[in-house]
């Protein structure tokens, strides 16, 4: 627990009477010194640094005003509260000229007396305070002119501005005193305050943070700010917005987002939307490296439209291309994994490629990939097994190893493919890779 300070007095009084009143007066609260004369009191004064000196204007050896001048002209003394304790009113004139900060009559009054010294104690504490709050202020605007964030410091009550560092200032080209002036039409350019001014949400939620970001139309900027009530000089609230140019960030997100567009646009088809050959290639050679080293299972369809030469020759080109997105949606549609991807392998042939997936996995999603395709109810008058589109597939699955290679497991997947087409067509036949 913080100690309470004892303030300390010094009284200078050649009267041994009134010393002894004084005393008795101001001993149960303060820290007593006695002198009885002017040089005395200097000596004292310079020692032992007293809060207030009570200082008698009329003394033997030297007096009361001609001490106050010495006090006043000594680096060490001359901040201290000098009252003086006079019993005419030139005494009070002249000591108030001098530098005297108070008065006491004789005869004395205690209650007088010690709100007389209070007071000058309190307007020190306040000074004091004042000087703080100077030093902090100062420290404050030095740091904050430092910062390359755009800093404004509002009063909520007026929207005059109580600070501004040198980054918003240069940011806006503002020039001379902005200190007091309304933040809306410095910053803003406005005759009123902006409704949806996002500091008159922290009127209802001070405790709150509220970020956003604004565009600048004029500098074809973009600003990230945030708000939030704050503790300023003097004990007031204040409204702080701190803003970072964000700009360049924003166009760079935006170019990389355009690239990674165009990068995506070599991998993908463009009629059917999913992975293209390109792909395929990059990816499988990818993906047998890291199932290599665990000797993990994959599996591998190749799905073929039955009779699309015929379909093509009976609906047309634009038909069949819309025959292709469909068959192309059902395929995707039955791959649910990260790691499963769809490809379109060439004209009316897919590959699917399942990383980690067994013998039984292939084959029911084999299962469904029939399903889903025939359930579309494409017509297919042209087809000699249905009257509407199917589709053949071929299913190979193995463990990944020497010597197993990415044209093992395609061959085998065509083969596969064949033997569907050769045993009827809307169907799919598997083989084990070992």
């Amino acid at each position: 627990m913080e100690e309470k300070k004892i303030y300390s007095v010094l009284l200078v009084e050649n009267d041994t009477a009134d010393m002894q009143l004084l005393t008795n007066t101001l001993a149960p609260e303060y820290s007593i010194y006695t002198s009885d004369n002017g040089g005395d009191a200097m000596r004292l004064a310079a020692e032992r640094r007293p809060d207030v000196i009570l200082l008698d204007a009329v003394m033997t050896v030297m007096d009361g005003c001609e001490t106050l001048s010495a006090l006043k002209g000594d680096e060490r003394t001359k901040s201290i509260p000098v009252i003086m304790i006079c019993g005419q009113s030139a005494d009070e004139e002249k000591g108030l000229a001098l530098g005297a900060a108070d008065f006491i009559t004789r005869p004395f009054n205690p209650a007088i007396v010690k709100l007389r010294v209070r007071n000058q104690l309190q307007m020190i504490l306040s000074r004091q305070t004042i000087e703080e709050d100077m030093r902090n202020h100062a420290m404050l605007t030095s740091i904050l002119n430092g910062m390359d964030a755009l800093i404004s410091v509002v009063d909520p009550d007026t929207n005059r501005i109580l600070f501004l560092n040198d980054s918003i200032r240069r940011y806006f080209n503002l020039e001379g005193d902005c200190i007091g002036r309304l933040c809306y039409k410095v910053l803003q350019g406005l005759e009123e305050p902006c409704k949806g001014c996002p500091h008159r949400r922290l009127l209802d939620e001070p405790d709150k943070t509220i970020l956003w970001e604004h565009h600048e139309s004029v500098k074809g900027s973009v600003l990230r700010k945030s708000a939030r009530i704050i503790d300023w000089v003097g004990g007031k609230k204040a409204h702080l917005e701190y803003a970072i140019d964000v700009t360049e960030t924003r166009r760079m997100e935006q170019n990389i987002a355009r690239m990674a567009a165009e990068i995506e646009k070599v991998y993908y088809d463009p009629l059917t939307g999913i992975y293209n050959r390109r792909y395929f290639e990059e990816q499988i050679t990818r993906h047998l490296s890291l199932l290599s080293r665990a000797s993990g299972t994959l599996s591998i369809m190749m799905v073929d439209i039955d009779f699309f030469k015929n379909y093509n020759d009976t609906y047309g080109h634009m038909q069949g291309d819309e025959c292709l997105k469909t068959v192309a949606e059902a395929i995707k549609g039955c791959t649910q994994r990260d790691d499963d991807f769809v490809t379109r392998y060439g004209g009316e042939e897919f590959v699917v490629v399942l990383p980690n997936t067994d013998e039984n996995g292939a084959r029911i999603l084999a299962g469904k990939i029939l399903k889903a395709v025939r359930s579309r109810g494409m017509p297919h008058e042209k087809s000699s097994i249905s009257d509407c589109v199917t589709v053949s597939v071929g299913v190979v699955t193995g463990r990944v190893k020497y010597p197993h290679t990415r044209d093992d497991y395609l061959r085998t997947a065509d083969e596969m493919l064949y033997e569907s087409k050769s045993s009827g067509r809307n169907r799919y036949t598997f083989k084990l890779l070992t």
